[in-house]
């Protein structure tokens, strides 16, 4: 499943009106819970605070993906909004964040919300991808520049069998990973938490992924 298959132009918030992160939040699932893709408020919120309350889902650079996988969640579902003013969230690296993804998910729907967290990452970890999007106003313009990417994406991979990321960028996806998978053993978790932000601590470097 793509993420375009996720976004869902009916809820998306190009203006949002909220000045402060728990406001913001309340103003995005209103949206999800409005047109049916939450069927509670307050539940869908209990998880979304409480996946906050791990650490910020304010990875820096703007950019911030809240996320549950709730029982709440009537039909997966990727929220997008921003705030053309900018919302002290709590961010990672300290500066207000104005792009806000939420990942709604179904709490049968396996690992839909890490998916799609992976899949976001990669789209903007792409030059000028999010100012693109701080620049858009409508729905369609949103899809359309996913769309867009989407195809660029798609040629890179087939003539290029390796792709360079930014560690510290991966390094923000792997520790996010990490706090969601409630399976792993609590010291063995500690550890490689322990592990990613000690690396982060230390000068970007590339990797290299290899890609199908």
């Amino acid at each position: 499943m793509k993420i375009q298959d996720l976004l869902r132009k009916d809820v998306m918030l190009l203006d949002l009106q909220a000045t402060e992160k728990t406001a913001v939040i309340e103003e995005m699932i209103k949206s999800l819970t409005e047109h049916g893709y939450v069927t509670d408020f307050e539940t869908f919120k209990e998880g979304i605070l409480a996946r906050e309350s791990l650490t910020s889902t304010g990875l820096g650079d703007g950019i911030a993906m809240p996320h549950s996988k709730n029982a709440a969640v009537k039909e997966a579902t990727v929220l997008f909004a921003k705030s053309n003013k900018g919302v002290d969230y709590e961010s990672l690296d300290g500066q207000p964040t104005d792009l806000f993804f939420m990942i709604a998910a179904p709490e049968g729907a396996n690992d839909t919300h890490l998916a799609a967290l992976a899949e976001l990452s990669q789209y903007l970890m792409k030059d000028g991808f999010a100012d693109k999007l701080r620049q858009a106003t409508s729905a369609d313009q949103v899809i359309e520049l996913f769309d867009l990417a989407s195809e660029k994406l798609k040629n890179l991979f087939k003539h290029l069998p390796m792709t360079l990321l930014t560690l510290s960028l991966l390094l923000q996806l792997v520790r996010q990973v990490l706090l969601t998978l409630t399976w792993l053993k609590k010291p063995f978790k500690k550890w490689l938490l322990k592990w990613v932000l000690e690396l982060r601590s230390k000068p970007t470097v590339p990797v290299v992924l290899v890609t199908n």
